[in-house]
Order: C-alpha cells, then structure tokens, then sequence
C-alpha cells in the first residue's frame, strides 16, 4: 500500500526532519499538530529495522491527562489518519490502537496519567518511543520519567529502536508554567520546540484545509487571553501583571529562524547595552546593511560586581563571538555617577577595562520603552526591524511577557515596570537601542573602541 502525505506548513515539515529526543508541537487551534503527531508516529515505524520475522515492530506509549480526553480527542484523530478496518484496528480491552501497513506492526498504548496507578503502569511500558498530547495540562517534571521508557522495544540485542525520543503537541501554555520556563529559558540540550504562526498571519496556510471564517467566528465574543493563545499561539499571558510589550512583541515575527550573522566590517561596531548593579546585564548588537537592528547574544549574572562581570564574562565573549570588531558600550546613565567610597563610577570601571562607555540618550523608562515599540512595529521589506536571535533566552522570556507592569489589588497596574529578574536584561535591550537608534532620531556613527586580544583572560 502507497500512502502520500504532504506535511501542511514548513512548522510541521521541520518537526519531522528534526531526529531530537525531546520534541514539541506548539501552535493555536486548528493548525494540524495533531494530525501531524499520528504522521510522525507513522514515518518513525516505518523507519524500524526488519525483524527476524520480516516485519518492523514498533510500540508507542501516547499518553494524555484523562482516559476520557484519549477517546474524545485522540482516538479520532488515529481512526481518521489509520481508518479503523483498513489499516488499524480498535483494541478497546487493552486500550491498543494497531496499525498495520506493509511490514509495518505498530501498536500505539493510548494511556492516561490521572493518577499514581496510572503513572506505575506507563512506567513499567517498554516502547520505541513516546508521544504526549496537550503536554501542558501534565507536569514538566514527568517528562524525564516517560523518556525512560523509550528506545526499549524492540531490545538492542534484537533489531532495536531506529528513533527513541519522545514528542508531542499542545496550545500554547501560559508563561507562569514550568513548561514555559524549560522550553524558553532553560531549553536543555535534546529539547526542540517548533512554533506555528499565528492564524491570522498571512504565513497560516493550513487555513485552506478549513471551513471559511473558521477563526472569524472563535474571535466573535473571545477574550484577548483566549485569542492570544488559542488564535494567535502565544503563550499565556501571566497572571502577575501586564506584559510591557504585549501589543507590540510577537516572537514569530521578532525571533530568528536561523542564527543571525553579525556583519564582519569595522564600519558596523557591536554596540554593547549594559545594566550595572548587582545584576549586571549586558546585551549585544549591531545595526546590519539593511539598517535593521540584530540582537545577536547576551549575558546575564547574579550577584556579581562590574569589574568581576566585565573581566570574567564581557571581555571574553567579545573576543571569542566578536574578535577585532569595534565596540560601543551604552550604559545605565546612573552608572556615571561617583560612589562616596573610592570616587570610582561604572563607567570609570569600564574605562580601566578599555571599554569606554557612552551615557544612553534618556534613563527615562517611558521614553525607553518607546524608543523600542518603536523598532518592534517597523518593517524591512516586509520583515522584522528588531530582529532576536534564538540564543537571547532572557531577551526573549523578557519580551514575551517576563518584563511587566505588577498588578494592583484593584486591578489596575503600576505605571513602571516591575523591578525583577527581567528588568536588567531588558533595560540593557533599551540601553542598546538607544545607542543604535538614538530614541528614533536615527543612527549617527560614535567613535566606538576595537578591544585588545591582550586585555583578556579566560575563566
């Protein structure tokens, strides 16, 4: 038998070219994630070697909160890919959904997690590998745990397993969540998120496979947390305040596909944003040829003084991310003024580590946040003016709602953004623009400084 199957977005054609052990399906209602999990779990059997009795053997574990939700919601969606009575067939005794294509022999356990009974059983399975739906309504922490049952069936010692992984699909959790904490700031190596547009986006093809105003008719009466997420495919908005740049951010659009290139000619310098304190943050960019502004990398430390911050970490990660690129430090203006103990400010500091330090244009934080709305609603060419690269986890966390104004006991929220982990590395992103973009006021070039390879030690 010939099956063909087109994979209906580039989102969905990645996920199934990627062979990383932990991979995950996010996007909004309706995008064909689901659909493209039972593909996957079909493209992988297929890819199992033959066994001693010419067929390749393939058990999956596919796990989803409640034994209700696996029949209301991933039943059908198998009965539709593998139609019952043509190439699969309905266990319900032993809750199995067989598949038999070919030489294929692919079992999939459907198993719900409701309790601690339910846990023992899944993890006492041997499969090949493992598939969770709506992996954001179970804990992150179980994750590892399931994991362990992949690569398992068949045994090494038989034909084995050609992929073991685990994988699955889900809306948009909210940014509160653990999931959001290990796929966005985290993300260990072996972990692989694939996002799908928003449905309003003119990069949604998968709209043409349903019915006209399908998502007209969602928006009808929908709240803007419910469209954030289940239209839009953003993560959850959290409930300890307002996202500062929650009209203006949009992480498909703002976040790099592919790692950014920084342009290599002295006539372009790395301009360094950088907040002082305790906290120190420091940003990195570059305006490219085409006049966009690239945040290229960043570092962030705790509890750690400048001189420490400058010496151990930014000298380091210019010379190895930068080497002989001019540089332009904009820093904290506060950082300009002298300690009662030794007469010494921040940017004197800079100055003995031959970073010399320009003021940003305003410590105005309305003015800042402007400055950057600013960025983040212009095009070039039809594509991002502010542009992130993937590797930014804090930048990014910080623009996808980490960086907030704290609400009040009546609802309302402060008038300045809250002061936490996301505030340094944020203000280092307005120092940063500031110095490129100059408020709005375009960029004119400042004389900027090429770092000694002398200057530096490694940690």
């Amino acid at each position: 038998m010939q099956l063909d199957y087109t994979p209906i977005h580039e989102t969905t054609r990645k996920f199934h070219k990627s062979d990383t052990f932990n991979r995950w399906l996010m996007g909004p209602l309706g995008c064909g994630k689901s659909f493209a999990i039972a593909w996957e779990i079909l493209i992988r059997a297929s890819q199992q070697p033959v066994s001693k009795f010419g067929t390749r053997r393939c058990k999956v574990i596919f796990v989803r909160n409640t034994r209700q939700m696996l029949k209301d919601t991933v039943l059908p969606i198998l009965q539709a890919v593998f139609p019952d009575g043509i190439m699969g067939h309905w266990r319900e005794s032993d809750s199995i959904y067989q598949v038999r294509v070919g030489d294929i022999e692919l079992d999939i356990l459907l198993r719900p997690l409701e309790d601690e009974k339910d846990i023992r059983r899944v993890l006492s399975i041997n499969a090949t590998f493992c598939v969770i739906d709506e992996w954001r309504e179970l804990p992150v922490t179980i994750i590892n745990d399931i994991a362990g049952r992949a690569g398992r069936f068949p045994p090494k010692e038989e034909e084995g397993c050609a992929y073991a992984g685990i994988f699955g699909a889900s809306n948009p959790p909210g940014e509160d969540s653990d999931w959001h904490e290990m796929l966005e700031v985290k993300r260990p190596d072996g972990w692989e998120l694939f996002r799908f547009p928003s449905a309003r986006s003119a990069d949604a093809t998968w709209k043409r496979f349903l019915i006209e105003g399908y998502y007209d008719r969602l928006l009808d009466g929908a709240t803007p947390d419910y469209a954030r997420v289940m239209i839009d495919g953003e993560y959850g908005r959290s409930l300890a305040g307002m996202p500062v740049y929650e009209k203006t951010f949009s992480h498909e659009f703002h976040v790099a596909e592919e790692p950014l290139l920084y342009v290599r000619d002295k006539g372009y310098p790395i301009v360094v944003g950088m907040d002082f304190g305790r906290t120190p943050a420091a940003v990195f960019g570059q305006r490219d040829v085409t006049g966009r502004v690239l945040i290229l990398s960043e570092l962030y430390k705790e509890n750690i003084g400048l001189e420490k911050f400058l010496q151990d970490h930014v000298k380091p990660h210019l010379l190895e991310k930068y080497p002989g690129m001019p540089v332009r430090v904009i820093g904290d203006p506060a950082g300009w003024a002298k300690t009662q103990i030794n007469e010494l400010c921040c940017a004197d500091i800079l100055q003995q580590n031959k970073l010399p330090a320009e003021r940003a244009p305003t410590n105005d934080p309305t003015m800042r946040i402007e400055g950057v709305e600013r960025l983040l609603v212009r095009q070039v060419s039809g594509k991002a003016y502010l542009l992130i690269d993937s590797t930014c986890k804090m930048v990014i966390r910080g623009f996808n709602g980490g960086y907030k104004y704290k609400r009040k006991k009546d609802g309302t929220y402060e008038p300045k953004p809250l002061k936490d982990e996301y505030s340094h590395i944020a203000d280092a992103v307005q120092y940063l623009i500031g110095g490129v973009d100059g408020l709005g006021g375009g960029y004119s070039p400042v004389k900027s400084h090429t770092p000694e390879k002398t200057s530096y030690r490694y940690v």
